[in-house]
């Protein structure tokens, strides 16, 4: 392992005993302006040391070379308020692998192959694009019951994409096991989507979204044109066994503030979207994050999916599912995942291995993860082998 890495391990093993520790996340910078009328800013930034283990597609393993670098993984500016009290808006930027050298690679394949990081067979093809906008709507609540949000929304499909990446449980999502596209960008539509918590228990999200139109070769783009285009159907159900989950985005790791166990299933259809017909997803899905001790706290969550003609994807049926489990002793979380896609008998898996360290909650913290690819088929998917070390602040 390259001396930088190795020293960046140091220093996240030394850590704890240099930094104080705050027991509540901070505040948000909010300003009022009026009776019922204010405004948020938060800040999200990952910054990430990697090495990985790289050869290219028809290359062999004995091929691949360890390189590093390192990158911004993510850095949001982030704004939310209320400008009635029924009335509620969220405005989110992103700039994704900024410094990086390999900056916008994750996102520029066509293929099902999954080449480079895994899960790019689930995306298309994004160039570089610096600051854009990721998220943004308008929400009107009527009641805890009954909401709906309007603009450039994360799809409601599963719970794990729906996760806010500040609190995600590994480094980043199973991005294997998450197929739905945006037509956008990165799992994000524009739409409308009516959602509520129905006695704390049901929790419901269902929108019409803008989806994909056919060209005239018959291939699946984004919908630019409204004259051959169909309406995109996205939703998801979900029963809270223990708390409720009230917010528009989950929470991947809850870190004791919250007991979740919970079960949900979501779907994600559009007529003629598909290459070879119509396009259809479902998924279902459990979470556990439970505090069974003051100094011990069980975060576990796993979805199956399965996905008939993608856009964008000559593959008619394809699967996977992932698990993920966390132990967080007081501000240590060990951290195992494993994920698992076929898409037309090829077969992608992937196993990581983690360790989070929380010096603020959620506002501040350090994870060390090793990805390691299994299988028979992660030569031919370009999968790697990778050592990723991350510092997040959010506020």
């Amino acid at each position: 392992m390259h001396r930088i890495i190795k020293a960046f391990l140091i220093l996240f093993i030394l850590l704890p005993a240099l930094m104080p520790v705050s027991a509540q996340e901070k505040e948000a910078l909010r300003l009022s302006y009026g009776a019922d009328k204010w405004i948020a800013l938060h800040f999200l930034l990952q910054a990430q040391l990697y090495s990985r283990n790289y050869y290219d597609e028809g290359e062999s393993e004995d091929d691949a070379v360890w390189s590093r670098g390192a990158q911004l993984r993510r850095s949001r500016i982030i704004l939310n308020g209320q400008v009635h009290k029924n009335i509620e808006f969220f405005y989110q930027t992103d700039d994704i692998f900024a410094g990086s050298q390999r900056q916008g690679a994750q996102y520029s394949t066509e293929n099902t192959s999954g080449a480079g990081e895994p899960g790019d067979h689930t995306h298309k093809t994004t160039d570089s694009k610096g600051v854009y906008t990721q998220d943004a709507f308008i929400n009107y609540k009527l009641s805890s019951e009954f909401e709906a949000a309007v603009g450039l929304i994360c799809l409601p499909f599963m719970h794990h994409n729906r996760e806010s990446a500040a609190s995600l449980l590994g480094i980043d999502y199973n991005y294997a096991v998450v197929p739905i596209s945006g037509t956008t960008n990165e799992w994000r539509d524009t739409g409308v989507e009516f959602r509520g918590l129905v006695q704390r228990k049901f929790d419901y999200k269902i929108g019409v979204f803008r989806g994909y139109s056919n060209d005239s070769d018959g291939d699946s783009t984004d919908n630019e044109s409204e004259t051959d285009s169909f309406p995109r159907f996205c939703g998801r159900v979900q029963i809270n066994f223990q708390d409720p989950e009230e917010g528009f985005f989950y929470s991947g790791n809850y870190l004791g503030k919250k007991n979740i166990i919970s079960v949900g299933g979501g779907f994600d259809y559009q007529k003629n979207a598909g290459i070879l017909g119509n396009y259809f997803a479902w998924t279902g899905d459990a979470t556990v994050d439970y505090k069974v001790a003051d100094d011990f706290i069980v975060a576990f969550q796993g979805a199956y999916v399965s996905v008939r003609n993608q856009p964008d994807a000559d593959i008619e049926d394809q699967f996977g599912y992932f698990a993920q489990l966390g132990v967080l002793f007081r501000q240590i979380q060990p951290v195992v995942r494993y994920q698992f896609w076929d898409a037309d008998d090829i077969k992608i898996s992937y196993m990581h291995f983690g360790l989070n360290y929380y010096i603020d909650g959620n506002n501040a913290s350090l994870k060390a993860e090793y990805q390691n690819p299994m299988g028979k088929d992660h030569k031919a998917v370009s999968g790697e082998k990778k050592a990723t070390l991350q510092c997040q602040i959010f506020i």
